[in-house]
Formats: structure tokens, sequence, C-alpha cells
């Protein structure tokens, strides 16, 4: 894998803790920003003009899958490769369970909604240990977790 500019990780969280139109909103969140023109300026705008990107979504307990193991991002073209992979992934199946709806449910009992919340600290060591294990040198490391369609970028010492 060729250097690149900085390695960045998205995190998407598929925890209990939120529901199925929040899970929708960091996955469509994702896709379209791949392809935005502002992205694809900033990925290319290095010295190197490319980054390593990695997505992986995340749970309680440990749970995590690797949905884009790590790729370079240089062009629109591949931009566009990674936003179609990632719109034809189903996250998480809920079909044999009902969580991860409760906080829309008005008859939820609030005090339960605590034993729902998910650990972050799991989700951000498993992706410093991605960024630890990318292939490419860069000049930069990026998480980059989508919450409820605010996006957040934090930069990794």
């Amino acid at each position: 894998m060729p250097g690149t500019d900085a390695n960045v990780v998205t995190a998407i969280d598929v925890s209990d803790s939120i529901g199925r139109y929040e899970e929708w909103l960091q996955q469509t969140g994702l896709v379209r920003a791949l392809v935005h023109p502002a992205f694809l300026r900033a990925a290319t705008a290095g010295p190197r003009r490319r980054i390593g990107f990695a997505v992986f979504i995340w749970s309680s307990e440990g749970k995590f899958d690797l949905l884009v193991p790590w790729t370079v991002i240089g062009s629109a073209e591949d931009a566009a490769r990674v936003s179609q992979a990632l719109a034809s992934v189903t996250l998480i199946d809920r079909t044999h369970y009902g969580g991860g709806d409760m906080e829309q449910d008005a008859d939820a009992d609030p005090a339960a909604m605590h034993d729902r919340l998910t650990d972050m600290s799991e989700a951000i060591a498993f992706a410093s240990l991605l960024l630890t294990l990318a292939p490419a040198p860069r000049l930069a490391r990026i998480l980059f977790r989508p919450r409820n369609c605010r996006f957040r970028w934090r930069r990794c010492s």
C-alpha cells in the first residue's frame, strides 16, 4: 500500500443504545460524505494526494466487524468504490431481537436506558489498534466517528 497523507478510521455505532434510524443516518451520512467534493478535496490535498481509509462497526462487549479493510482513497473513483460498498452493507441484522429502538419508544422506562449505554472506550481502543496496524506510512492518523448525523474529527497521537 503506498504512503498516505493520513490514515482515517471510521467507526459506526451499532450498539443497542441507538436505534435503527440512527444507524441508517450514520451509514447514509458516510456513504454521502465519501463522494462529497469537500471530502475528495481534503483527501487529495496533501503532498501524497491520498489517504488510507478503514471502516468498522462496533457494539458493546468488544463486538467489532471490519466493513472496509485498509484501502487507499486518492481519487473520485476510489471514493465511489468505497461508498458503493458501504451502501450495500447491512450493518447489523436486528430481525432476531428487538434491540436498538428503546430511546424512540415513548412508553419505555428511562431508567432502563442506562443499562443499554455502550462503553465507547472499546471502540476507541479498536480504532487505535487499527491505526497502528495500517499498512501505509502516514503523515497523520484520524479517528472519524459519525453519530446522529454529526461528524467529529479527532486527531490521534
